[in-house]
């Protein structure tokens, strides 16, 4: 039997050095929608749409789609469905894909990057497209994306617009606003988590839930060993942090594939400690150890792990 569960939907978990678990249980998109009378492929790029590096959706997408060249049963498909409004245009499904990555054989990589543009392009809608509106966006899909990449691409939009019906009825089913998660334990969490990657693998199949939620996965698992390290009473408080310090920096390497981070993270730390433990006024301490960083991490890398407090002065032991 399934356990009445949190919103899998828009699960959003934070942790704060060892803060206690904060789990956001629903959050609802904006059911605004544009109504397009013809959703066709627009003719003119919109700006930026040249930024972007090739061997992305931008650089595959075709904005002067000629009548006649093999597409027309998709120019059929897109017409705006009878009675149902279409919150999708040419120019917005484009800026929800284009940064969604292609291989060197123009497969789609199904990454996290993949993920948030699933979520961008669905993002104006409910979770429950009608099956036409679902239609009408991958026809819209395979005209300014030929070939393949435009099969692929409309195929996991479409999955993706199931899974979110499929997340929306579970809830429904089992989730009531009398029932919420205070009174659910890590153990709770960690099996509908669980469910909900089951639910994953069955509208989008094993291989490509696997890479599209890696992340997802990763952020999730470093959650619950998160809280698994607050709630063991036999550990001490300086077993704690050096856990959770060893924890996150497994997290940040698996996360943002930054190349030999834990061994680099570690150096840069005891360094840092030095800086922290020397007779220095804050400013002095804060100079210092903005220059390495500089010294063992590039901008590009520092940039990934912004939300990391590297910059801070206080005693780390």
């Amino acid at each position: 039997m399934m356990t009445k569960p949190i919103n899998p939907l828009l699960l959003g978990i934070s942790i704060a050095g060892l803060a206690l678990l904060t789990v956001v249980l629903v959050i609802y998109l904006d059911p605004g929608a544009t109504i397009v009378e013809e959703p066709t492929v627009s003719s003119a790029k919109p700006d930026g749409a040249d930024v972007l590096a090739e061997n992305t959706i931008a650089s595959a997408w075709q904005w002067a789609a000629e009548p006649g060249a093999g597409n027309e049963s998709a120019t059929v498909e897109a017409q705006q469905p009878e009675g149902e409004p279409m919150p999708f245009t040419p120019d917005s499904v484009y800026a929800a894909l284009q940064a969604v990555k292609l291989d060197e054989n123009g497969d789609v990589i199904a990454d996290h990057d993949a993920l948030l543009a699933l979520e961008a392009t669905l993002a104006a809608t409910d979770s429950r497209l009608a099956p036409a509106q679902i239609a009408a966006l991958q026809a819209l899909i395979k005209q300014g994306l030929p070939g393949k990449a435009g099969e692929q691409t409309a195929r996991i939009v479409g999955d993706y617009a199931e899974l979110l019906k499929a997340e929306a009825d579970f809830n429904d089913v089992y989730f009531t606003e009398d029932e919420g998660a205070q009174n659910l334990t890590a153990d709770d969490f960690e099996r509908q988590y669980q469910e909900l990657q089951a639910l994953r693998e069955v509208y989008m199949g094993n291989e490509v839930a696997s890479t599209l939620f890696a992340v997802t996965d990763a952020n999730a698992q470093y959650m619950f060993e998160s809280q698994r390290i607050e709630s063991d009473t036999s550990l001490s408080t300086q077993e704690k942090l050096a856990m959770a310090s060893d924890l996150q920096a497994q997290h940040v390497e698996q996360t943002t594939g930054i190349r030999d981070w834990n061994q680099r993270y570690k150096t840069f730390m005891a360094e840092k400690q030095r800086v922290v433990n020397a007779g220095l006024s804050d400013n002095e301490k804060r100079t210092q150890i903005a220059a390495l960083m500089r010294q063992h991490f590039d901008n590009h890398e520092l940039e990934k792990v912004s939300h990391l407090p590297l910059g801070d002065v206080t005693d780390i032991n």
